[in-house]
């Protein structure tokens, strides 16, 4: 009877280790997807900053393959930017009780540029032709 108990109590622990390992999965997975959105929304706003189009789409994806990600969506305009990341995570013993398998993430920034009316710069100087 002890036999039998001790297998089955290593069985369970067994099992749960995979179980917390496929969360630590989900956090680790998280974690790099938010981390890159995070980066490529700055970097692609700071480029906007610049007016470096040209290598945005290069440089959001050259850091969301640094961070294990993919880009799932890039958008920008003349003041703003939204970075969409994704990863697929591998389960071990989750993969028939989870059917959700990809992580999400969303990060976007907002330039303000020197000119602006919020620094109120625009009284002070004058722009003329």
């Amino acid at each position: 009877m002890n036999l039998s108990f001790f297998i089955v109590l290593i069985i369970i622990f067994f099992i749960l280790f995979l179980c917390f390992f496929d969360i630590f999965q989900l956090y680790i997975a998280r974690e790099e997807t938010k981390n890159a959105a995070d980066a490529c929304a700055l970097s692609v706003v700071q480029n906007l900053l610049f007016f470096n189009e040209k290598e945005l789409i290069l440089i959001a994806e050259k850091i969301c393959k640094e961070n294990n990600c993919e880009i799932d969506f890039l958008e920008f305009s003349y003041d703003k930017a939204a970075v969409g990341t994704k990863k697929k995570i591998r389960y071990i013993f989750l993969k028939d009780i989870i059917k959700e398998n990809i992580i999400y993430s969303f990060s976007e920034g907002e330039i303000i540029f020197p000119w602006d009316f919020r620094f109120n710069v625009c009284k002070k100087y004058r722009f003329e032709n």
